[in-house]
């Protein structure tokens, strides 16, 4: 249902199943863990250690048996922001190593509708003469929509041609 976003946001494939069966289940045991996400056990364990680490997914005891429960969906967000304050935090000294690089005659290569939206991103971000050989029409695929609307308003912005 949602698993691509759940790993864009650093689950693992079976950890995103999981969470997702918990969060339609409630209450579960490892066993209708394993059944619904049609995950074998092993990896279910696996996967609710990890996700009890990252405060996705409590457990509880109810007489002899193990029961999970999913935490509230918000706590995603919170771990979104947990690591964009590391990356905050960190950004100061990438960038600085990334301007101790001398300046040159450079040359990409990009490929896919990420590494087009990447290099009409770099046109807006260094703000000068840009040169353009290749990208097949890909300007004008459906996907890059949204972002083409935004690329445009921020070239007004930024009064470049």
């Amino acid at each position: 249902m949602h698993e691509s976003i759940l790993r864009d946001i650093g689950l693992s494939p079976n950890e995103a199943r999981v969470y997702e069966v918990l969060l339609m289940l409630g209450n579960a045991s490892v066993q209708d863990i394993s059944t619904k996400a049609k995950v074998h056990r092993r990896n279910v364990y696996d996967s609710l250690v990890k996700l009890v680490d990252k405060g996705l997914v409590s457990q509880a005891v109810q007489g002899k048996e193990r029961r999970f429960r999913a935490t509230d969906p918000k706590r995603l967000m919170g771990i979104i922001k947990e690591k964009e304050e590391r990356l905050e935090k960190a950004l100061p000294q990438l960038e600085q190593r990334f301007q101790k690089l001398p300046e040159t005659e450079q040359v990409y290569i990009y490929r896919g509708i990420q590494g087009f939206r990447n290099y009409m991103q770099d046109i807006l971000d260094v703000g000068e003469d840009v040169y353009c050989v290749g990208a097949k029409g890909g300007w004008f695929d459906p996907r890059l929509r949204a972002f083409r609307h935004h690329f445009y308003r921020e070239l007004k912005k930024k009064k470049l041609k």
